[in-house]
């Protein structure tokens, strides 16, 4: 009988080095599934931050756009305008260019002529 009772007591002792490392897994397991779902937390705060930062950098192209082409319409008017402005005749441009260079040889020639005063 005792060698059926010492059977008994290892199936005990197995048993409970059995539960004790079931224990260990579920411990372990649970601890697992905890940091997953703080994983998970972690990754949709992220995400959210991430669609934010997105929505709002899509606002700011959307204006900058917005100005760019407000900008290419006064560009392209201001062009017009001198377009417009140089298709007369330059005579006042040649006329004001003349009278520099005319003024440019009267003091070239008053340099040369007239004597130092002492």
């Amino acid at each position: 009988m005792q060698s059926g009772s010492g059977t008994s007591s290892l199936r005990h002792r197995g048993s409970g080095s059995t539960e004790a490392a079931n224990e260990r897994h579920r411990r372990n397991q649970e601890s697992i599934a905890e940091e997953m779902m703080g994983l998970a937390r972690s990754l949709k705060e992220n995400a959210m931050a991430a669609k934010t930062i997105i929505v709002n950098d899509n606002k700011l192209l959307k204006t900058t756009n917005e100005q760019a082409d407000q900008n290419i319409t006064a560009v392209d008017a201001q062009t017009s305008r001198v377009k417009e402005h140089n298709k007369g005749c330059p005579w006042g441009t040649i006329l004001l260019l003349i009278a520099v260079f005319v003024i440019f040889l009267c003091m070239v020639v008053l340099i040369r002529f007239v004597p130092k005063p002492r």
